[in-house]
Formats: C-alpha cells, structure tokens, sequence
C-alpha cells in the first residue's frame, strides 16, 4: 500500500493506473502519427502546436471514466465486462471531445480521426494489456503476510474481503486467539505463541483484534524488530477508506 493526498492505494491499482495513463497517450500519439495530415510533423505537433495539452485532456478523461465505471475493481476485470465498460468509458470522451467542439476550444479538441483512430487501439490495447499485468505482473508484486490477532466477526469479514482482493497487498496466514472457533482463517495457536509464529511464517504485520495486556511487551518487541502492529481499525480504515461504526460504539 502506498499513500496518495491521505488515501491508501495499493501498489498493485497505482502501477496499472500508471502504465494505463501511458498506454492510452501512446495510442493517441500513434494514431496521430497515423491519422494527421501528411504534411505535418506528428513530433512537432505533439511537441509544440498544442497537441499535448489535446493529448493529455483526452488521456485524462478516459482514466477518469475507467475509474467512475470501477474498471479499477478487481470484480470487473472479466473481458466481456470490461470491454463494454471500456466501450462506455470511450463514449463518455467521445462526447467531451464534442463539447469542446461545441465550445469552439479546437485548442482542446484532439483532431477527428486521431481520436477515432486512438479510441480503436484502446480498445484492443487495455484487455489486452490487462490479461498480461492479471497473469504475470500482479505475482511478482510485494506482498504483506498478515496475521490476526482475535477471530471477531470483524475481523473474519475484513480476512474474507483481503482473501477476495488480492491486489491490496495482503495475504492472511491465520489467527492467534485462546482457542480455535468457527472461523475460515486458520487458527494458528494461543497469543502466547506470538513470536514463534511471527518468525515461522515469516509474517510482516500483525493486527490486533482486542489488545491484552499479557502480550503488549511481544508486540512492542515485534515493532522493534520491523514488523508492522496495529489495530483492526486501523487496517479496516486503511483497506476500506473509511471508518468502521461498529469499532466507534
């Protein structure tokens, strides 16, 4: 997880919203190479004549309509939804392009056939760009061995929604608690075997579900050494982007 403007955003989201925002301006720029008039120079254009700023105007509003569609949510990344998304995140620039016109701001206004051309090569480029990033790039991202602390219903929920999103980052291995109950993370032994555990499963951070005093001496020994400790509000507000009620009560 990374922190953007107080938001946590996971590493994962924020390299395929970067590489996206290149790959949609490099369609453009090729389809501009392609579509501009053969007496003008593309460079120049893109360079001094006002095309960068047309450039950057389209390729910001296709990202933004990919994430007000929730094309950056792991639940749409099936290719017969995101394509028709993408389809309507295009229709959406499409008709800001027209507006533009409309308002005579041709400063703003890509040219006609760099944005047809360019919106073609986006809608062949990001599934299959997605496919690539989903079977290859996502494994080798950095990843944080979670272990819990306490099994509230909570904290079950939040190991089921990490469980179900793994580009946030994290990967529960279990849970500590006095003895084992009807929970789908697995139980791992009592609080006392904190340190045993941490070092086996060679867990990067631990979240506390209900602190007790027996075992605050081991979590400050385990902040000291470099593990990550706090709480489940904490966690929760950091996965989630916003407070939990039932922790306020």
């Amino acid at each position: 997880m990374i922190r953007l403007f107080k938001v946590s955003v996971p590493l994962s989201l924020a390299l395929l919203v970067f590489i996206e925002a290149l790959l949609v301006a490099s369609c453009y720029v090729a389809a501009g190479v392609i579509a501009l008039d053969p007496l003008v120079d593309p460079w120049l254009y893109f360079g001094y004549e006002g095309g960068a700023l047309q450039l950057v105007l389209a390729t910001a509003v296709v990202l933004l309509a990919l994430y007000f569609l929730d094309l950056y949510d792991p639940m749409l990344f099936r290719h017969s939804v995101l394509i028709q998304q993408l389809c309507l995140a295009l229709g959406g620039a499409f008709l800001v392009q027209a507006l533009i016109g409309y308002s005579e701001s041709l400063a703003l206004q890509l040219p006609q056939w760099t944005m047809l051309l360019g919106s073609g090569l986006i809608l062949l480029v990001i599934p299959l760009w997605r496919e690539l990033f989903f079977r290859l790039v996502w494994h080798y991202l950095p990843t944080t061995n979670l272990l819990f602390i306490g099994a509230s219903p909570l904290t079950q929920a939040v190991s089921r929604y990490l469980n179900g999103h793994p580009e946030v980052g994290f990967r529960v291995v279990g849970y500590l608690d006095r003895e084992p109950g009807p929970s789908e993370m697995k139980w791992l032994g009592t609080p006392e075997s904190l340190k045993q555990v941490v070092h086996d499963l060679n867990a990067n951070a631990v979240v506390v579900d209900n602190l007790d005093a027996g075992f605050v001496h081991d979590l400050l020994d385990l902040r000291m050494s470099g593990v990550d400790v706090q709480q489940l509000a904490t966690l929760y507000e950091q996965v989630h982007g916003r407070i939990c009620i039932n922790l306020l009560e």
